[in-house]
């Protein structure tokens, strides 16, 4: 088993259906708590984009261009990856966080 820790980036910005990830972000309970990470391959912005999404099928975010790279590849291989939030960061003033471990198999 293979794991790290990484961030969901994009938290700040708005879903296309309107709802605020950072209004979702505040929802998380019972840390640490299950995220679906979803295969984005006809992203217009990046050919290995993963969204984050928490266990409701939310979107939360993204994993950074540079982990999307990386875990691409994995993710499409058919390979087990679990996500789980583990912390909350920042909030008022500031945007909120989060901060997720991966384990792939």
């Amino acid at each position: 088993m293979n794991s790290f820790f990484t961030k969901i980036v994009g938290v700040s910005f708005e879903n296309p259906n309107g709802s605020s990830r950072q209004d979702l972000i505040t929802e998380l309970e019972g840390l640490p708590c299950p995220l679906t990470l979803n295969r984005e391959h006809n992203n217009p912005h990046d050919e290995n984009a993963i969204s984050v999404m928490d266990s409701q099928g939310r979107q939360l975010g993204f994993l950074s261009r540079n982990i999307a790279e990386q875990m691409a590849p994995i993710i499409d291989s058919g390979l087990l990856v679990q996500a789980h939030a583990i912390q909350v960061t920042g909030g008022w003033p500031l945007n909120y966080g989060v901060n997720i471990q991966i384990h792939y198999y």
